[in-house]
């Protein structure tokens, strides 16, 4: 009776710190997506940059001080394709004139990461190089969509960017709550086993119910087309929580990080978002030409 009392009380409290933190996650998201682009870029770089931090801080070596160096190289590597992106869109940078030259610079740049692995002692370096290459195309690569997405012409627009945040929240929350309320068969056993095929159905139906409603507000895409990439992103939204669960499962922990209480880490919140905005922004490009 003690037990079951105990978890009564504590199961209220968790939800209620999972909605506190939502909803403030909520809020500064939506001000750094309407703030304008520069806002929007500065938001999504510090969360590339999270991101890859617990990423690489969960897989690389961290016990001696050239450890946090390594770490500080990887994030700085794995952000770099979000810059570029960004400095292309903003037009900082004529590409058309000095492309060339920067595409040149990122191999050196990359190579770096070997010469640090060369003087570094570490007994595994290329494990090393390649959990920094991985981060890269995990993370660092999928976030440089961001910018293409968001900007066109050099103008930043929000619509898309709000309505690919708006599709994985929505199908997570609806997977979520119907899981919750009536999940009763495993989705993945192996790798997952609180996900379940109610939770993926309830939280699919919420996203093409918002998607016939963004064809409403948005009409640069119809219906159909809405439904679309609604089910694209979804898919692979969930394509990517159950990669990081697969991730964690390996190492044998429960969250990615600890900074968004009741949510875990960055990347447990942003993984299904990461993984799924490559195909959306094909999709989208695709469905725009």
């Amino acid at each position: 009776m003690k037990d079951t009392s105990e978890k009564e009380l504590k199961a209220p409290s968790n939800l209620q710190q999972r909605v506190s933190t939502g909803t403030v996650f909520v809020i500064a998201m939506l001000a750094g997506v309407f703030g304008g682009g520069y806002t929007f870029l500065l938001l999504f770089l510090v969360i590339d940059v999270f991101c890859l931090r617990e990423f690489l801080g969960m897989l690389l070596p961290h016990e001696k001080k050239r450890d946090q160096i390594r770490l500080i190289i990887g994030v700085l590597a794995g952000t770099l394709p979000f810059l570029i992106s960004a400095i292309s869109e903003l037009r900082l940078i004529d590409f058309h004139t000095y492309g060339f030259e920067i595409n040149l610079l990122i191999l050196p740049i990359l190579l770096m990461i070997f010469i640090f692995e060369l003087f570094g002692e570490s007994p595994k370096p290329f494990e090393n190089i390649g959990t920094i290459l991985t981060g890269m195309v995990y993370i660092g690569f999928p976030m440089a969509f961001l910018p293409f997405i968001a900007f066109e012409e050099g103008q930043y627009a929000s619509r898309f960017i709000i309505s690919l945040l708006l599709i994985v929240w929505l199908n997570d929350t609806g997977a979520y709550f119907v899981g919750k309320r009536h999940g009763k068969n495993p989705l993945f056993q192996r790798i997952s086993p609180a996900k379940t095929w109610e939770g993926l159905l309830g939280g699919i139906l919420v996203a093409i119910m918002l998607a016939a409603i963004l064809s409403i507000f948005i009409p640069d895409l119809n219906l159909y087309q809405w439904i679309l990439l609604t089910t694209v992103t979804v898919t692979f939204g969930n394509l990517g929580d159950l990669v990081e669960s697969m991730l964690k499962r390996s190492l044998a922990i429960k969250d990615s990080g600890s900074i968004l209480p009741g949510h875990g880490g960055f990347l447990d919140r942003f993984d299904g978002f990461i993984f799924s905005i490559p195909f959306y922004a094909i999709t989208l490009y695709w469905m725009l030409q």
